[in-house]
């Protein structure tokens, strides 16, 4: 049975992010099918793209404090 959730998962659903929320199709074997954002307004489109050099610098920081654990 396919399940649709939000999930944070390495993608390249948004171009310069390693890892992004997006609704994913789970099966079986985990992450069937990862959707894209979608569309977005202008507005939308301009704070999308401003707000990603920030959040690859938070998606940095977890993989480091990860590897650290380890």
């Amino acid at each position: 049975e396919k399940v649709t959730e939000c999930a944070f998962v390495q993608s390249s659903a948004a171009e310069g992010v390693t890892f992004f929320a997006s609704r994913v199709d789970l099966g079986p074997e985990g992450v069937a099918k990862i959707h894209p954002v979608g569309t977005l307004s202008p507005f939308e489109q301009q704070k999308f793209k401003e707000m990603l050099p920030e959040l690859q610098k938070n998606i940095e920081k977890g993989v480091e404090f990860v590897k650290k654990q380890q």
